[in-house]
């Protein structure tokens, strides 16, 4: 069995990742420079590397785009949104059953046993097809001689309806 280190920068890197939504090496890099000035982008990737390959966080890696990292070990899937490219988790599925039927199809055109599932997804967004939406009006509108004035109520219309939107989310809606 290996041995690893627990220095302090490890520590740090940890502490940062715990604290950040799915971030990248540079990410966590900029935040534990604050704390810790001396630190190498080196030695964040490289603890970032060991601390994936131990497996006490998921290294996400998507094609053409800096990997990624997730505390969350635990089995999860994760939805990408095409538009801003934020990560989101899901653990919920419905049904289980699904899930085993498609273990079962990969088993049966691969012969492989399956262990472990990465699964990703990818879609906009609600917020950026919030804004899709807001400036498809506004657009419109803009065409419309004379329809300077709907301009400006779509786009109020669509804070207000964020604001709303956000209100319900920390009312638990």
């Amino acid at each position: 069995m290996q041995c690893t280190r627990n220095s302090i920068q490890k520590q740090r890197i940890g502490s940062a990742l715990m604290q950040m939504d799915h971030p990248t090496a540079a990410e966590v890099y900029e935040r534990v420079r604050r704390d810790v000035p001396q630190i190498s982008l080196g030695t964040v990737y490289r603890n970032l590397g060991t601390m994936a390959d131990e497996g006490s966080i998921l290294r996400l890696s998507f094609a053409g785009k800096p990997d990624r990292f997730d505390p969350n070990t635990g089995e999860h899937y994760h939805v990408v949104c095409s538009q801003c490219g934020r990560i989101f988790d899901t653990d919920y599925c419905r049904e289980p059953e699904l899930l085993r039927r498609l273990d079962r199809a990969v088993e049966l055109s691969t012969g492989v046993q399956v262990q472990q599932r990465f699964l990703s997804f990818s879609g906009i967004c609600a917020q950026c097809a919030q804004g899709v939406r807001d400036t498809e009006r506004a657009s419109d509108a803009q065409r419309i001689p004379g329809a300077e004035h709907n301009t400006e109520c779509a786009l109020h219309d669509s804070g207000a309806r964020r604001s709303h939107n956000a209100r319900r989310a920390t009312d638990g809606q």
